[in-house]
């Protein structure tokens, strides 16, 4: 029998502010949060990450603060179901999105901190089905189980806590975590 998921990212975890610095992906951030807060979606993710992208290529990102933008509007890239699994439209999206985040962090960035943890562990999820962090979980469209993907145990808790993440052992408190398919 096959099963649909779909993701979702921790509640816990707080989504970063969307600050000022180039206006027109301070704009797309702030309207990607807000389509998320409404009760039903504009559908416009797959519009935003292209004028996100045309402004990434045209070297209008230069600060942290359009790069924590620009992250947040590509870490929302599609997800669609093929063979009863969930896959990604472009995962490349949510690496270049950490990649982002990351910059944007270290050069002092505070609210692009989870951003780093949440990106990288949506690469992970769906390129090899586990996660480092413990920021994803997803939901089993059958029968409505929210879970977590692997996560890595070598990751300390106080890496998890530098990027706003909660303990391993908070994490699984909350939500089971589905073992890895066995190799074959």
């Amino acid at each position: 029998m096959s099963r649909r998921f779909s993701l979702l990212v921790l509640a816990v975890l707080a989504v970063p502010n969307v600050h000022a610095g180039n206006p027109e992906l301070a704009q797309l951030a702030r309207d990607d949060q807000a389509s998320r807060m409404a009760a039903q979606q504009d559908h416009r993710d797959a519009e935003r990450r292209q004028h996100v992208l045309r402004i990434l290529a045209s070297g209008q990102a230069l600060d942290p603060t359009d790069k924590l933008n620009a992250a947040l509007v590509l870490q929302h890239t599609g997800l669609v179901t093929c063979d009863g699994a969930l896959r990604s439209e472009s995962a490349e999206n949510y690496l270049l999105a950490h990649y982002l985040a990351q910059s944007a962090f270290e050069a002092g960035e505070k609210d692009a901190a989870t951003l780093v943890a949440q990106t990288i562990d949506r690469y992970l999820t769906f390129t090899e089905g586990r996660q480092k962090y413990g920021t994803n979980r997803l939901i089993d469209q059958e029968t409505g189980e929210e879970y977590l993907p692997p996560i890595d145990r070598t990751v300390s808790d106080a890496e998890r806590g530098r990027y706003g993440v909660p303990p391993l052992q908070a994490l699984l408190a909350r939500y089971k975590e589905r073992p890895a398919p066995a190799s074959p």
